[in-house]
């Protein structure tokens, strides 16, 4: 029974307990007829238009009922069937990537050339104007781009490498050129897989998200930072380097509030990596950072999870060396990185992760190899108290953790001993006279509290000093629950890796939220705070390694060749009777 019309094997005798008239259905058990293939992928048309279906085929009375809706509706529907099938665009031979929201045109149709000795600066900012009403960017097929000059984006303007080789954007000037926004407002902006030589990136968000994804930086000439983001950004999956000739900054976050680092390199990528581990002695590396991790203002909100962090200490320094720096942190997730050093002295200081006055932050499962934590107080002539942190399951190894931050009272306005705590931590080489410590204070129960931190291995505890010993079910209650269940990482080597790599993304699973990581071998790791999510989020890819273009469907590569040879028609009607 639908739209009215009523099958033989149906009855309108009986009538419902409404008095309406009931059709009676055919017995569960008689032999139903497979619908055609017509009826079988649009049933709604059928139904909409008032038609029924027939044993192998759309009815006629379906035609003769609604011959304007038939019409009308066809169509839509042959739309329908060409948009699930059709190819995504190609460029430069190449298949452009499909991630709503972000809109994007192949380059070399904007006038852009690849693989020329011309400078394409000029053409790629008049393209990004040409596009600004539009809220729509550039793909850049693989190949050399000499790009002088800075480009502003605007709304919408995105800047998209080559999944199947390196872009490179090559700037030749002595001094380093910079991708940044035009706005503080402006909305939807992506950098992703370009291998920029002598160019940064600045952006200036407050409010929404600017992603920064998968790019590799290199042979930048300024000192300056090769990434600088202030407000929520979304940096991830980037390779920074800085080789021994152009020592400077790595990620500098400036007055960063809502902002997540997440699966970055910084120092060396995985290959690098791969091959001084084999190496029989110490290389050059590309690691010569001031600071790889700065914060320049307050930092709050933010997210710093899974991220490779070296330092090369290959020449002795005046001033004290810092892998990060982060100064009044509120709210700051740091989460399953690794700190380490590259071809360490032993007559310079060991390079540190130091954050100042850290406020209802947590530092979990982090490796700290031959990088030392602090927890210190701020500059200010009123020091900022440390409140509510908690330092859980890290792995040190030859390295300590220590905080120099008084405890001063028990109320609220200063720093309590309840404000820090350390638990479940392992350490591994290195005899350090103490391996947790705090400033001494007058009475002992004034200090802050310890448990469960242990040397790994023997399983004996690390000796603590100026600290309280609490029980493991009281520490727990300073932690937050996802917390507790956390394991430290661990230990492969003392230049171990980060969490373990995900796939690079496909076009089916482009802007996907992020994955939950694990370490190499371990079990995932429980549960931890729902993280907002990103556009898409290749974590720990080597931009400089990408993988093999993927295999076409049949029906991709049929459509392709229809287009083809719908072009090669289309060219030759227009030679032989002209365009209208």
């Amino acid at each position: 029974m639908l739209g009215g019309v009523c099958d033989k094997r149906c009855h309108t005798d009986l009538r419902g307990r409404n008095g309406s008239r009931t059709p009676r259905l055919p017995p569960q058990g008689g032999a139903r007829k497979r619908p055609g293939l017509a009826t079988q992928r649009l049933p709604w048309l059928a139904t909409f238009a008032g038609g029924r279906f027939m044993s192998n085929r759309l009815s006629t009375r379906f035609f003769s009922l609604t011959p304007v809706a038939a019409v009308l509706l066809l169509p839509l529907a042959a739309s329908a069937i060409t948009t699930v099938t059709a190819p995504p665009p190609m460029c430069g031979g190449e298949a452009m990537p499909v991630e709503p929201p972000y809109k994007m045109v192949c380059a070399l149709e904007e006038g852009i050339s690849v693989d020329s000795p011309q400078d394409q600066g000029d053409k790629i900012r008049s393209a990004l104007e040409r596009l600004t009403a539009s809220e729509t960017g550039l793909f850049f097929p693989k190949g050399r781009y000499p790009v002088s000059g800075d480009l502003l984006l605007r709304t919408g303007n995105v800047l998209v490498g080559s999944r199947v080789g390196p872009t490179n954007f090559v700037n030749p000037a002595p001094k380093s050129s910079q991708i940044s926004e035009t706005t503080h407002s402006a909305k939807n902006i992506l950098v992703d897989r370009l291998v920029l030589d002598n160019i940064i990136i600045q952006t200036f968000h407050s409010q929404s998200s600017t992603v920064i994804r998968g790019n590799t930086f290199q042979n930048t000439r300024t000192p300056d930072a090769q990434i600088r983001i202030s407000g929520a950004s979304v940096v991830t999956g980037n390779v920074l380097l800085r080789e021994p000739e152009n020592p400077g900054i790595g990620l500098q976050l400036f007055g960063t509030r809502n902002a997540q680092v997440e699966g970055n390199w910084i120092g060396e990528d995985r290959s690098r990596r791969d091959a001084r581990l084999a190496a029989a002695r110490p290389a050059p590396s590309d690691a010569h950072f001031t600071r790889a991790l700065l914060s320049d203002g307050s930092l709050s909100d933010v997210q710093i999870r899974g991220n490779h962090v070296v330092l090369s200490v290959e020449r002795a320094r005046a001033d004290p060396p810092h892998l990060a720096l982060l100064p009044d942190v509120d709210r700051l997730t740091l989460d399953g990185n690794f700190f380490g050093v590259i071809n360490g002295r032993d007559d310079t200081q060991q390079p540190s992760v130091t954050l100042q006055a850290p406020q209802d932050s947590i530092i979990i499962g982090n490796t700290f190899a031959a990088v030392p934590l602090h927890l210190t107080s701020d500059e200010r002539e009123t020091p900022r108290p440390t409140k509510r942190t908690s330092v859980i399951a890290n792995l040190f190894v030859e390295a300590t953790v220590d905080t120099t931050q008084t405890t001063k009272r028990w109320d609220e306005s200063g720093t309590t001993p309840d404000d820090l705590v350390f638990t479940s931590n392992r350490f591994a080489g290195g005899e350090p006279d103490c391996m947790l410590s705090a400033p001494t204070t007058p009475v002992a129960a004034m200090t802050y509290g310890e448990a469960d931190n242990l040397m790994q291995g023997t399983g004996e505890h690390a000796k603590a000093c100026n600290l309280r010993h609490l029980s493991i079910e009281e520490a727990h209650t300073r932690v937050p629950e996802w917390a507790r269940q956390v394991s430290p990482p661990a230990i492969r080597d003392t230049a171990m890796a980060p969490r373990a790599p995900q796939p690079p993304l496909s076009h089916a699973t482009a802007g996907a939220a992020s994955v939950p990581r694990s370490a190499d071998g371990d079990p995932p790791r429980s549960p931890t705070p729902p993280m907002s999510p990103m556009p898409s989020n290749p974590a720990l890819i080597d931009p400089t390694s990408l993988a093999e273009p993927e295999e076409r469907s049949w029906t991709t590569q049929w459509f392709e060749r229809f287009y083809e040879l719908a072009a090669s028609i289309r060219s030759m009607l227009t030679s032989m009777f002209g365009s209208r």
